[in-house]
């Protein structure tokens, strides 16, 4: 099979494995041809897997992880198999559906994740007077619910307007259709529930791609999945100074202990992601290193 060349089995990618995005469905039948046709797996950075298919680094990036985590895709390092192997001559027959009994009450009702009709908050502000001078106002509530709770403070309120106004940006880019406005009041209230790495990841998301996997912007953030950090291999940390892009060496700690340990990664995906820097490569001063 040519390397430039990606066959996708619509039916049993899509159908059977789930893929329903096209982004993963596409890197994951690539990988899969190269694992069952090729060398049996594919080995290099992210990076010449989204040049060879034509897509922006992170959304390959976060194709692969979300595979990854599906179980679809094995990686060691930079060598990416693919897991599930189709048996062609397996023939799979649909089971008739049995008819419901309407004598026999119905358990098995969907029941929602989230009742959204909950109150976000689980403390209420008190009531107080009409104040038209908002500092005197926030004073006042300060006073009465003590500085310890923290509930409202002057960096709370300029946070939440942070948070409003990257939430009109989502919006703006969403390119919300004309039928799905309504949606507005339940998506900002998911949009305020995500923390802030992963509002990042959505609005970066959104700028780099136009494709939408739902044209319901509050699905959309219902079930969005982060992707995981885009870390460099060491040959490409020379390539990415080469063509202009700041490259930062980060901290990486365990989870069962406190040790740590140092990778590179683009300048930019470091402040997406809030990583600890350590050090910074300014593509200005590029020198190749060793």
């Amino acid at each position: 099979m040519k390397e430039n060349f990606t066959n996708i089995d619509n039916e049993w990618m899509g159908k059977e494995l789930g893929l329903t995005n096209p982004f993963e469905r596409e890197v994951f039948a690539h990988i899969y041809a190269m694992t069952t046709h090729g060398k049996g797996c594919w080995e290099g950075a992210i990076r010449l897997l989204a040049a060879r298919l034509y897509y922006p680094k992170s959304t390959i990036a976060r194709a692969v992880s979300e595979l990854v985590k599906k179980g679809l895709l094995v990686k060691e390092g930079s060598v990416y198999k693919s897991v599930p192997k189709r048996d062609k001559k397996a023939v799979t027959e649909v089971e008739p559906v049995p008819e419901r009994d309407e004598s026999v009450p119905n358990r098995d009702l969907a029941v929602p994740d989230r009742d959204e009709s909950v109150p976000e908050r689980d403390i209420l502000p008190p009531i107080l007077p009409i104040n038209n001078n908002i500092k005197d106002s926030m004073l006042s509530i300060q006073a009465i619910q003590g500085p310890a709770t923290g509930l409202i403070t002057p960096e709370k309120v300029e946070e939440e307007k942070k948070e409003d106004a990257d939430f009109e940006k989502f919006w703006e880019l969403f390119h919300v259709p004309r039928n799905r406005q309504h949606e507005k009041e339940l998506c900002a209230q998911r949009w305020h529930r995500k923390t802030d790495v992963v509002r990042r990841l959505i609005l970066d998301d959104l700028a780099e791609s136009d494709y939408r996997d739902t044209p319901s912007p509050a699905h959309y953030l219902e079930y969005y999945r982060p992707r995981d950090p885009f870390y460099l291999q060491k040959d490409e940390i020379n390539q990415y100074l080469s063509e202009g892009t700041d490259v930062a060496f980060v901290r990486e700690y365990s989870n069962l202990s406190e040790t740590h340990i140092t990778r590179a990664v683009a300048l930019k995906e470091a402040g997406l992601f809030g990583l600890e820097i350590v050090k910074i490569l300014r593509a200005k001063d590029f020198h190749p290193v060793a």
